[in-house]
C-alpha cells in the first residue's frame, strides 16, 4: 500500500493559506479562451458532449442508524484513525458485502 499524507485544516486555517492560483492569468483570459481550454481538456480526458436529456439526478439513500456491538479493540483501531470512523467501518463492511455478492454470482 502506498503511503499518503493527509492534512486536515479548519476553515479558519484554510483562509490563511496562500492561494496557488495565478489570478492575474485567470482574470486575463477571455470567456471564449476559457471555454476553448476547457474543451481541449475534455478532449484530452476523452470527455464527449453531454446529452443533458439523459442525465438524471441521483441522490444517495440516507444511511439507516442502527445499534451494533463491536469489540473495544476493533472500535479503537477505527477511532484512532481520526474523525470519520463510522464511515470507515461502513466502507469496510461494504467491501466485504461486495466480495460476498461477487462470489455468489460466480
Amino acid at each position: 500500500m502506498s503511503e499518503t499524507t493527509i492534512c486536515r485544516y479548519s476553515i479558519d486555517e484554510l483562509k490563511t493559506l496562500p492561494s496557488e492560483t495565478d489570478w492575474d492569468r485567470v482574470n486575463a483570459i477571455s470567456q471564449e479562451e476559457a471555454e476553448r481550454l476547457a474543451d481541449e481538456e475534455d478532449d484530452e480526458l476523452g470527455i464527449t458532449e453531454w446529452d443533458w436529456e439523459q442525465i438524471k439526478l441521483v441522490t444517495p439513500k440516507p444511511k439507516r442508524p442502527i445499534t451494533i456491538r463491536i469489540d473495544d479493540d476493533v472500535l479503537e483501531v477505527f477511532k484512532a484513525m481520526g474523525p470519520g470512523y463510522q464511515t470507515r467501518i461502513n466502507t469496510v463492511l461494504r467491501h466485504y458485502a461486495n466480495e460476498v455478492m461477487s462470489r455468489k454470482q460466480s
